[in-house]
């Protein structure tokens, strides 16, 4: 099983991180929890102003920006152009699955997106 990957960050906990102005150009496929920019994030985080042009494919919980977010996050200014499809539930351009306190502003979702159920352009659940 190929949990927690991210073409930027697979799996990050600890203490706040901020990802900043990065790019995803390479392709990120597996079963749960993905993003091309961060896969998985246990504690809160501040992800802003990324670009990804990659295809994100998986099963279940897959954001392109982010796939799951554990506690408070800000997402601002980010940015997808590349299709997203999941086999299963919480596809989403932006965040997949988002626990706790999150805010998501200005993201914009170009991609094509496909799921079974819980699928959005931007936040697939919060």
């Amino acid at each position: 099983m190929r949990i927690c990957l991210g073409g930027i960050i697979g799996l990050t906990s600890g203490s706040d991180i901020t990802v900043s102005e990065n790019e995803n150009h390479g392709e990120v496929s597996g079963d749960y929890y993905l993003g091309c920019i961060l896969g998985s994030r246990k504690k809160g985080f501040k992800i802003n102003n990324n670009k990804n042009f990659a295809r994100v494919y998986g099963k279940y919980i897959l954001g392109v920006i982010v796939g799951l977010s554990e506690d408070s996050s800000i997402l601002t200014g980010n940015e997808n152009m590349g299709s997203i499809e999941g086999e299963g539930n919480y596809v989403a351009g932006v965040l997949g699955y988002g626990m706790l306190d999150n805010t998501i502003r200005g993201n914009i979702n170009r991609g094509k997106v496909s799921g079974n159920t819980n699928v959005s352009g931007i936040a697939a659940f919060l």
